[in-house]
């Protein structure tokens, strides 16, 4: 769907880059959202990644990876308090 040297800007919640017990608070407020409203969304389209929220970068790189982007960036600018922001180029 992109144009010829078109790229994909995707911003998601700003979670911690791997999971640990307990979890932060907002990632834990991230999770509960993502169970009773993002998952049971996204899993209305078939086929479906089932991924819901929290997007950790190693998720975000293979699913980029496998729907065939050459690369994808975690972009650490603009620094914000609730959102990263990943740059997909084909």
């Amino acid at each position: 769907m992109l144009r010829p040297g078109g790229v994909v800007l995707i911003a998601d919640e700003k979670t911690a880059d791997t999971f640990t017990a307990p979890a932060h608070e907002m990632d834990r407020m991230y999770y509960g959202f993502s169970i009773f409203t993002c998952l049971p969304a996204a899993m209305t389209v078939r086929p479906t990644a089932a991924t819901g929220t929290v997007m950790r970068a190693d998720t975000m790189r293979r699913l980029g990876s496998e729907a065939g982007f050459r690369s994808v960036e975690r972009l650490d600018e603009p620094e914000l308090d609730f959102l990263r922001f990943y740059l997909l180029t084909p």
